[in-house]
């Protein structure tokens, strides 16, 4: 992490890139230069923490196929995305800040001696295209703790499964979602749907079953004066 041009707030004590890549160079008379990159890269044994050594997140294996992305024309091409056994901590504290907010990168002081935004020429960047054949978490889980409450609430999404199917910025057709969860409760989730990116929009069914309020109660407690079963 010392060559990250940011200011991290958070700690990588493991984690494993492989990569199988090809890439290409192509310069021809008369058209455009391209620069290509297909292959394969899987990173296993992720562990992420915050600056007190806390952990966040762990994943046990990210797998990405890449069929093709060409990196001047803005173009991605991926054949499959796969994450195993995603783990993540998730708490908000007493301040009512979420800890994963330490993922995002601290802003920068701006630079006295520096070139000013209104200097600068921006070049318009081209659309960014891309499809996803098929998108995979399988038996994920959250763990979520809220300790902004007079009562402190905790609760926990485990085997969390979705998949994406057909996911594209351009196709007309919509892509395939189906996902399931549990909670901590007992609660089941299941999503199916059709999602659209362009027009942006979402069709299908969400059926939840077992919920009861009271387990939400520190949430709403302190605003009424009965119990709710």
């Amino acid at each position: 992490l010392r060559y990250v041009p940011a200011t991290l707030a958070f700690d990588i004590p493991s984690g494993t890139l492989d990569t199988d890549l090809r890439l290409y160079f192509i310069r021809a008379t008369g058209q455009p230069q391209r620069l290509t990159v297909s292959g394969t890269a899987r990173l296993r044994d992720l562990a992420v923490a915050d600056g007190a050594k806390v952990p966040l997140l762990s994943l046990p294996l990210l797998d990405v196929d890449i069929e093709s992305i060409d990196v001047f024309a803005r173009d991605i091409d991926l054949s499959k995305i796969t994450v195993t056994g995603l783990s993540v901590e998730a708490v908000r504290g007493r301040d009512g800040l979420l800890n994963l907010l330490a993922l995002a990168p601290r802003p920068e002081k701006a630079n006295a001696a520096g070139p000013k935004p209104q200097d600068l020429q921006a070049t318009p960047a081209q659309p960014l295209r891309y499809s996803v054949n098929r998108f995979e978490l399988n038996d994920a889980r959250v763990a979520f703790t809220d300790r902004s409450l007079q009562s402190p609430f905790r609760t926990e999404l485990a085997d969390i499964d979705l998949s994406l199917v057909g996911l594209s910025s351009t196709q007309a057709d919509p892509a395939r979602l189906a996902a399931s969860i549990r909670t901590g409760f007992g609660e089941t989730l299941a999503l199916e749907a059709a999602v659209a990116v362009a027009p942006a929009g979402t069709e299908g069914t969400l059926e939840l079953t077992g919920v009861r309020p009271r387990n939400y109660a520190p949430y709403y407690a302190p605003l009424v004066r009965f119990d709710i079963d």
